[in-house]
């Protein structure tokens, strides 16, 4: 316990907890009230530990906390490789793009709120004001500490380790992209280059030597930077990638759909029924050896059987 409250002490861990409590509340996880006060608590804190004299204006102090937050997410931006910011770029612009679709409604109010925000003030005073709010009204320091252990106390979420897909890659599952990225233009999320392209594909009535000299830095440049590692492809002509540092382009729907149908083929066609003759009086199939009506009987045997038949009468009459 004495190491949890040591680390709670600290700016950074401070504001670590903070983005799992803005976390937490998003994903339904804290309710608001208990939100609420945890980033009152959280905001104190930063606040003692920032301007421990308590010299300044709210405004001031509140100013400082704001500070350490922002610069703490532009450390985190500009630690995100480009390629994953792309990565991630490109799923909010599809979410906002299947939200106009679903949802016109709501994506014109969130729309509308964004465009205001950023109209009216700047990240830094909007921040400020919740902050200096909870300056102002504090609370005991007791219920300060005691909340703040408690949200120590969570369980945090930590990011699974990236583990490779293969003994002799680099790349993990998750730098997989989707088709939809492909070709969206997110670009290779292990070397951070583009997929697509034309660069290695030859031209149109380009010469072979031609092609073949024009190649020639691209695949230099490329073994200078994947010294021997192996083999390498690439998607549509576009640049080459190393398959020890770049997950395998995405199949595409067509390539989908060949390989499903030749893991599940078609099943054949039932054979055609073949005809059934019926006997005229009974609806039966006439098999071998169904009688039904005399005339139904071979040849002699009918004769035979008619002949009785014109006995019984005579005896009856």
């Amino acid at each position: 316990m004495r190491e949890v409250q040591r680390m709670s002490m600290t700016v950074d861990a401070l504001i670590s907890i903070r983005s799992q409590v803005i976390s937490g509340f998003v994903e339904g996880g804290i309710p608001e009230e208990a939100y609420r006060a945890d980033l009152d608590a959280l905001a104190v804190e930063l606040d003692r530990q920032l301007t421990p004299n308590s010299r300044g204006t709210l405004q001031q102090r509140a100013a400082k906390v704001v500070a350490e937050i922002l610069a703490d997410s532009h450390a985190r931006l500009v630690a995100e490789p480009p390629a994953r910011l792309a990565r991630i770029e490109f799923g909010s612009r599809r979410y906002r793009e299947r939200l106009s679709r679903e949802d016109p409604d709501r994506y014109e109010a969130e729309r509308r709120e964004e465009e205001a925000l950023d109209a009216l003030e700047p990240d830094e005073v909007r921040m400020a004001r919740p902050i200096v709010a909870a300056l102002r009204r504090r609370g005991s320091a007791q219920d300060r500490r005691d909340r703040l252990a408690a949200m120590v106390r969570r369980p945090q979420v930590v990011e699974p380790p990236r583990v490779p897909a293969f003994p002799d890659v680099l790349w993990t599952n998750d730098d997989r992209l989707t088709w939809e990225e492909l070709v969206g233009g997110v670009p290779c999320q292990g070397c951070g280059q583009p997929i697509l392209g034309d660069e290695t594909s030859q031209r149109d009535r380009e010469p072979w030597a031609d092609y073949r000299e024009r190649r020639k830095p691209i695949d230099e440049e490329f073994r200078l930077r994947h010294p021997e590692h192996g083999s390498s492809w690439t998607a549509g002509g576009g640049p080459i990638h190393c398959s020890r540092c770049c997950p395998p382009p995405p199949l595409s729907p067509e390539q989908i759909a060949q390989i499903s149908r030749i893991l599940t083929p078609t099943p054949p066609a039932p054979l055609p029924h073949a005809t059934v003759r019926r006997c005229k009086a009974c609806s039966k199939p006439r098999e071998d050896g169904h009688v039904c009506a005399v005339a139904d009987l071979p040849k002699e045997l009918r004769a035979a059987v008619e002949a009785v038949l014109v006995k019984e009468r005579a005896r009856s009459s």
